[in-house]
């Protein structure tokens, strides 16, 4: 229904499931403006998914996060790096390309990244500083390329 559409404003839509037809190009800018104020943009492809800690340490590569790579107790792990990442980051943007596929084949994973994330939102919903959850359910070309390029708009 909003797309990426001011991803960068601190709001409680905090979870967002994108379908390509809610796309028009301006997500690119909305990125590269998101990053260059410092706000961390994490981009996963969720066809490459194909186990829970495969999920958790693609999230915290992507991220940098301080205790990566995880190996038991992911979802904890995961979410009190997040939490540690609210209190010095201006933001966090994370982008599941491709979701679909965790529906069909993780879909408990995919509702527990739900639950760890809206968990750890209020932390940064304090602070009021954007923090987002966005599952692109059709695998994007345009969001592949522009995150495998680096994020250059």
């Amino acid at each position: 229904m909003r797309g990426y559409g001011h991803i960068g404003v601190a709001t409680s839509a905090c979870v967002r499931f994108v379908r390509n037809s809610e796309m028009d190009g301006s997500e690119r800018e909305e990125f590269a403006e998101a990053r260059a104020r410092g706000i961390r943009v994490a981009y996963v492809d969720a066809t490459a998914i194909s186990s829970p800690t495969d999920l958790t340490n693609l999230l915290a590569n992507a991220l940098q996060l301080e205790n990566a790579p995880y190996d038991f107790n992911q979802w904890v792990c995961l979410l009190d790096d997040l939490v540690g990442l609210s209190h010095h980051a201006p933001g966090l943007i994370i982008v599941v390309d491709g979701a679909w596929t965790l529906t069909e084949k993780l879909s408990e994973d995919m509702f527990d990244l739900i639950e760890a994330f809206l968990i750890q939102f209020d932390s940064w919903s304090k602070q009021r500083k954007p923090c987002y959850l966005c599952f692109q359910m059709e695998r994007n070309k345009s969001l592949t390329e522009f995150f495998n390029n680096g994020g250059q708009a």
